[in-house]
């Protein structure tokens, strides 16, 4: 980063671009957010990363996703991770949190107020709700998300620990799917996108100027779909149903399916 930095101030962009870093919130923990830490096996290298941030006018860039708070423990109380309020507030002290964005950014303020930054100002590099491949991951709690967080920003709230300064820029995630994207962490990984791969909206978004509109004059390849070959041997199938997911979403597949047949890849018109 030290050689990016002099190299832009060498190019005299140093005041024009800034350089970040995206950390994911897993970097910092607390049961109550005015408690926020940096974990201890990363407080120096956060502390010095910070330092140098701040020392060249850059944010600190976060990356926040309430979704995985459900996907990851059913235990989690989904009003809690939407911004229509919530039946399980987090109390803290004197405030009191509605929804897990509020309680997540608020931890990275305590944590960053807990090694001398409290004022840094911060940027959400990556926020937003997937529409398939996880039992939470559809249409509904996708808009829900996103349009309740864009109303939450517009209205300049801001938190409890940083009451009417909303994040200095929010980037929602994604514009479009990713059909090739690692499903590693989970199948839902290729379906964050607000468009699908065509550039058609999925559903109702209103960023604050307008709602959201489809792409025009989209071109289209000709269709095709996978079909079972019953002439194929079997014994291989799992590999042949990998090797067409690689280059194909599976999703749906994966999701509704606990078998698979060897798949040929055929041109066919559409169906009637």
């Amino acid at each position: 980063m030290l050689n990016l930095q002099q190299s832009l101030a060498k190019a005299n962009l140093a005041g024009y671009i800034k350089l970040v870093v995206p950390c994911n919130a897993d970097a910092y923990e607390a049961s109550f957010p005015s408690q926020g830490a940096f974990r201890p096996e990363l407080t120096q290298i956060m502390t010095q990363l910070v330092s140098f941030l701040n020392s060249n006018g850059s944010p600190f860039l976060v990356n926040i996703y309430p979704f995985l708070n459900i996907y990851q423990s059913i235990d989690f109380p989904q009003d809690y991770a939407f911004f229509e309020g919530s039946t399980h507030p987090v109390v803290d002290g004197q405030n009191i949190y509605y929804n897990a964005f509020d309680g997540n950014f608020d931890t990275l303020v305590a944590a960053l107020n807990r090694i001398g930054y409290g004022q840094m100002p911060i940027v959400i590099g990556e926020v937003g709700w997937p529409t398939d491949g996880a039992f939470s991951a559809n249409l509904s709690a996708a808009r829900a998300f996103n349009q309740g967080l864009i109303n939450h920003l517009l209205s300049n709230k801001g938190t409890p620990l940083r009451p009417g300064v909303p994040p200095a820029d929010v980037f929602l995630f994604s514009l479009l799917d990713e059909e090739q994207k690692s499903t590693l962490p989970g199948n839902f990984e290729r379906h964050w996108g607000i468009f699908s791969f065509d550039g058609q909206v999925k559903y109702p978004l209103n960023l604050g100027n307008g709602i959201l509109k489809n792409a025009r004059y989209v071109q289209y390849l000709p269709s095709r779909w996978c079909v079972a070959n019953p002439f194929r041997d079997l014994t291989d199938v799992s590999n042949h149903m990998k090797l067409a997911c690689s280059v194909a979403d599976c999703t749906t597949l994966y999701y509704m399916e606990d078998y698979a047949m060897p798949l040929e890849i055929r041109e066919t018109s559409p169906m009637p």
